[in-house]
């Protein structure tokens, strides 16, 4: 049995290779279609084998319960000011950490700058001199 669905499966090709262009692209699109949807089936059951989900204790349902009766009872005044403030904080936060660095990498370029070189200039040692060699008359050039 194997061996005919081997074969009707090699005949079933061939026959949409020699089809015309729009058999083909339908058959294209419709393999990439299951191809994705069997890859998405895929990564959805890895998912949920690999991250369970977790059920909180009653004790936290219940926190959580009581603290959205009471911002529901909150203004909406409220509500801005505690953002507004907790935008503030970390805004100020922020600009400290930035004025730190600042002027850390400032006084460091400071000391670089103010920092003296120096520098040696000496003459050339000439110490090429051969002991058998004729000296070379100068020759004053026009």
């Amino acid at each position: 049995m194997s061996v005919s669905l081997y074969h009707n499966a090699k005949k079933f090709i061939r026959d949409i290779q020699r089809s015309d262009e729009v058999r083909r692209k339908k058959w294209f699109i419709g393999g990439s279609i299951v191809s994705v949807l069997f890859i998405l089936l895929l990564w959805v059951v890895y998912v949920s084998i690999d991250f369970p989900r977790i059920e909180p204790p009653v004790s936290e349902i219940q926190k959580n319960a009581q603290t959205e009766e009471k911002k529901t009872n909150e203004s909406v005044f409220n509500v801005f000011g505690r953002g507004i403030k907790n935008i503030s904080d970390d805004f100020k936060t922020q600009y400290n950490t930035f004025k730190e660095s600042i002027g850390k990498n400032f006084s460091s370029f400071k000391g670089d700058v103010q920092e003296k070189n120096t520098m040696y200039i000496q003459g050339a040692r000439l110490n090429f001199v051969f002991d058998k060699l004729d000296p070379i008359p100068p020759t004053r050039l026009p």
